[in-house]
């Protein structure tokens, strides 16, 4: 699940790879206003799904500033719906189908004797390359992204919400649903359960220490000047890197020449 998202110097690359065994399953980010926290979240995604097919992954996204990381990825095949603060009536048919596809989930692991999603799909290639007959029909199970943009907004309009969210943290990593939870202010907005279960974390320029020590433990991102610009740590500093985020909003040309 690599994506890349920017640079460390002229000639390193940086990649995020949300996968369990790497540096996921579940990631929070931090940025405040003018911080390229929108960007980043658009170029992680952009890159997923330049690298993985509809079968591999799919994006949910939960935007609560209006819409705009939505309405930048909804014309991709990956993408499979969009909530926002302007529409209150679908957080409620978004909790029921997030519950729905946890559900679904163990109940097909279950069915064929597999323990992850990672076993779930090595069963279906073999199946769709053997054509073997079978009274399971097999189908591809994407890892599925659940992006909430803003999180600290939703938990205060629509806090029932947050106990779903809670249960994909708790749950999500064998069944293949990865939570990215991004806020400007994340210091008392995550509960122990999230916070336990998201490895991952990004840190854009904070608008506060408080803010930085939240999700770092070190007040660096408070310090950062540049837009874009932000920390990647991973466990307890299995990974502390400073890194400068990609920026997909460019117009593309095909045909252009440099």
């Amino acid at each position: 699940l690599c994506s890349l998202i920017g640079w460390q110097s002229k000639t390193r690359e940086i990649y995020w790879d949300l996968h369990e065994r790497v540096h996921g399953p579940h990631a929070l980010i931090g940025g405040t206003t003018g911080s390229g926290k929108s960007e980043f979240l658009t170029t992680y995604l952009i890159g997923l799904a330049i690298n993985f097919s509809p079968e591999d992954i799919s994006i949910l996204i939960i935007d609560w500033k209006g819409g705009g990381i939505a309405q930048t990825l909804e014309h991709l095949p990956h993408f499979v719906g969009a909530i926002t603060n302007l529409d209150r009536l679908g957080i409620t048919r978004a909790l029921t189908s997030i519950k729905a596809e946890l559900e679904k989930r163990q109940k097909l692991f279950a069915t064929i004797g597999v323990n992850n999603i990672n076993d779930y799909m090595d069963v279906y290639k073999k199946h769709t390359i053997s054509r073997d007959s079978s009274t399971i029909t097999f189908k591809p199970l994407p890892h599925l992204f659940i992006v909430v943009d803003e999180f600290a907004e939703l938990k205060v309009n629509v806090p029932e919400f947050l106990d779903e969210l809670t249960s994909v943290a708790r749950i999500g990593r064998s069944l293949g649903v990865h939570l990215i939870l991004a806020t400007q202010k994340p210091a008392g907005v995550i509960n122990d359960q999230i916070e336990s279960n998201s490895t991952s974390k990004i840190a854009l320029k904070m608008a506060s220490d408080q803010d930085s020590n939240e999700l770092l433990k070190t007040s660096d991102a408070a310090y950062i000047t540049q837009p874009g610009r932000g920390y990647l740590k991973v466990g307890e500093n299995n990974v502390y890197e400073l890194f400068q985020s990609g920026y997909t909003g460019t117009e593309y040309n095909p045909n252009e020449t440099s």
